[in-house]
């Protein structure tokens, strides 16, 4: 069996105990530890590692502004390429600029679970199928633009400081340009729900619309996405995530934000609600719907937990069941993305989805066929 099947199998068992106050943190501790490692000392996983570690490669082993390097030549943000250029310049390789980033990403993961879930196992579970396998493991420029959001910006958000939060985004548009969508919360959570929940049923009826056509009226800047179609899983998990969050909002008598006296609750149900319409218009194209909403809806790793403390009691069961399908579907799925975008060879599978570290790194050229597999510094 794979190992991230059973990684993923560790992390419920580890969420269904962390449920209790009595093992909460040491369960958070193991997740958090377990997943970081993971993280750290794979090589070569996922869809996009190796293409990151090709712009690496073209990095010039001195700083120069004006080389081919900084050209639209290789494709990436100036802010990614400065730190790639500086990075190898000090005489790092890629592989450590991919431990420190996720160090960085985990971090900053752990900072945001730590102050907001009440269920810090449980958030972790949620993190795993999209947030973590699919940006952190894999779009890590995406990756870092969710980690920074999640670990430092929903403060600024929170505590009105609109000017270092601009800041940051003008800063991780450099890393990465889908960053600029987390300009909308500022305008968003200074409306009401029923303002936003307005919003986004116009953003359903518009994105069922055009979805048939989407690919059509792209503007230039997404066209890097154009290859992406609609993905009947991705919206049935969205649909099905949401659901269960409006459920468990609604079943609790009083508001979160009365029972514990903190605006927090309000301010994450407000952004996951853009989220959720920045996905719903663009649902067409999955790659482009995933990329443009994932920082935002990445908060629904605290938004259930807290939900689920705050009283949704005879819910509770079916609906956290109904969380654990939708955690394997969508772990399944994109597993299955690494495998086919890989490409991997034919005998590679799902359920047979080799992990490679650090300190194996050769193996990868027994399952992977990927056309930046000539980039690699094995052992470097």
């Amino acid at each position: 069996m794979s190992p991230y099947i059973v990684l993923g199998i560790i992390m419920v068992l580890l969420a269904a105990l962390g449920a209790s106050s009595k093992w909460s943190n040491i369960c958070f501790a193991i997740s958090f530890l377990v997943l970081t490692l993971f993280l750290t000392l794979r090589f070569g996983q996922g869809t996009d590692w190796l293409s990151y570690n090709y712009i690496f490669a073209c990095a010039p082993d001195v700083v120069d502004f004006g080389s081919y390097f900084y050209t639209k030549g290789v494709h990436a943000e100036l802010g990614w390429k400065v730190l790639n250029n500086i990075w190898k310049a000090l005489g790092f390789g890629y592989v450590e600029l991919s431990v420190a980033l996720s160090l960085v990403d985990m971090a900053l993961l752990g900072r945001f679970v730590r102050r907001y879930s009440p269920n810090g196992s449980l958030s972790l579970l949620l993190a795993f199928p999209v947030v973590y396998l699919v940006y952190f493991f894999s779009v890590m420029r995406q990756g870092l633009v969710i980690a920074v959001f999640l670990g430092i910006m929903i403060d600024l958000l929170r505590e009105g400081r609109a000017v270092r939060y601009c800041l940051l985004i003008a800063l991780l548009c450099s890393i990465h340009s889908i960053a600029i969508v987390l300009a909308v919360p500022l305008i968003a959570t200074r409306l009401s729900f029923r303002s936003l929940s307005g919003v986004l049923g116009v953003s359903v009826v518009f994105g069922v619309a055009v979805a048939p056509f989407l690919g059509a009226i792209l503007p230039t800047a997404l066209a890097t996405y154009s290859g992406g179609t609609f993905s009947p899983v991705a919206v049935l998990y969205r649909v099905v995530m949401a659901s269960l969050i409006y459920m468990m909002h609604f079943s609790v008598k009083n508001s979160a934000e009365k029972k514990d006296g903190s605006d927090a609750p309000s301010l994450l149900l407000k952004v996951y609600i853009v989220g959720l319409a920045l996905y719903s218009i663009c649902m067409g194209n999955d790659l482009i719907a995933s990329r443009l909403a994932a920082p935002l809806l990445a908060l629904e790793i605290a938004i259930i937990p807290i939900l689920a403390s705050q009283g949704a009691s005879k819910l509770v069961m079916p609906l956290m069941l109904s969380v654990l399908l939708m955690v394997g579907v969508m772990t399944v799925k994109n597993i299955s993305s690494f495998v086919d975008q890989g490409p991997y060879y034919s005998y590679v599978t799902v359920w047979n989805y080799p992990y490679i570290t650090i300190f194996n790194q050769s193996d990868i050229y027994l399952y992977c066929n990927n056309r930046y597999l000539p980039y690699l510094r094995i052992g470097g």
